[in-house]
């Protein structure tokens, strides 16, 4: 076959590959227009109503089978309404891994963080590690009276260890993997 035909078949194949994807673009560009315009800005999605009640209310498939979601948005849990006449919580530092809480309690008692229980949270009270309880509203800790530092933190459990080792050992063996190949077919 001459150059000639090569470069015929080439600019012909292109030139159906062009019309081709004209056509596909024509035909699907109703496919690719908003249904709708909101006129609204980031606020509208990130104040504390929509994250708090909007967003979470859809996401309940995370949370732990006996845990009740509230019903409307007073029903909110939160550790300002933990504060009672025996409970008062003196600071509190929150982010979605740790929770720093000082507090003074008047008298021993049982008390439901308003945070879901999962098993990797792990509690320490003073330093020393205490016992979690899964409750449907939060989390149930036993406190002492007194005034206290409650440490929680959301930490890997050996199950999510394991498997991030794991991963990364299949990780490895593929990169050992085509290395080698490499190296046989090269």
């Amino acid at each position: 076959m001459g150059f000639g035909k090569v470069y015929k078949k080439s600019v012909l194949s292109v030139a159906i590959l062009v019309i081709a994807s004209v056509l596909f673009i024509v035909v699907s560009a109703k496919f690719f227009v908003p249904q709708q315009y909101l006129a609204v800005d980031s606020n509208y999605y990130t104040n504390p109503y929509a994250l708090q009640w909007t967003a979470s209310k859809i996401s309940d498939e995370y949370m732990p089978a006996d845990f009740i979601p509230p019903q409307n948005p007073s029903g909110i849990a939160s550790f300002d309404k933990l504060n009672s006449g025996d409970f008062q919580i003196i600071s509190l530092q929150q982010t979605t891994q740790k929770i720093l809480l000082d507090f003074n309690l008047n008298r021993p008692g049982k008390i439901i963080l308003p945070v879901a229980y999962f098993p990797a949270w792990k509690a320490y009270l003073d330093q020393g590690s205490i016992q979690l309880q899964s409750n449907p509203k939060g989390m149930q800790v036993s406190l002492p009276q007194g005034q206290h530092h409650l440490s929680l933190n959301f930490a890997q459990t050996s199950i999510e260890i394991a498997a991030d080792l794991l991963s990364l050992a299949g990780i490895l063996g593929l990169f050992i993997g085509i290395i080698q190949l490499r190296k046989k077919y090269a």
